[in-house]
């Protein structure tokens, strides 16, 4: 268990919004300070929904310079999208990790369960 998540834990207990509120706060805090581009998950924790990158323009007038500026820039954003997925994969199970038995037992007890466990998909979806 990574040492700013001690203590942290995803409840399906009854009044638990405070500590379920506290718990996303310190995810994002985990994984802002953790991953590379860390806040890109940050933005998706916090937002509850998968962040999308817009690609960069290319107008066919541009200068070959700005043309070259573009294919820095629409790399940069399929690296950033690749790292983003890589990254929700890998904190999928930071998040099993920190539910408590009967918040993971209605996870794993779900019709989609085996999917979203061998995708690791942090979203389940």
């Amino acid at each position: 268990m990574p040492e700013l998540l001690k203590g942290v834990k995803f409840s399906m207990a009854k009044n638990d919004l405070d500590l379920y509120l506290k718990a996303l706060e310190k995810l994002q805090l985990y994984a802002l300070t953790t991953y590379n581009n860390g806040a890109d998950i940050q933005k998706c924790l916090k937002q509850r929904k998968l962040t999308t990158f817009m690609p960069p323009k290319l107008d066919e007038n541009d200068l070959v310079t700005q043309k070259e500026m573009w294919k820095t820039c629409a790399n940069n954003t399929i690296k950033r999208e690749v790292l983003l997925e890589a990254n929700l994969e890998a904190i999928y199970k930071v998040v099993m990790s920190i539910c408590d038995p009967v918040m993971k037992d209605k996870i794993c007890n779900h019709k989609d369960y085996e999917e979203i466990d061998n995708k690791q998909d942090t979203w389940g979806y």
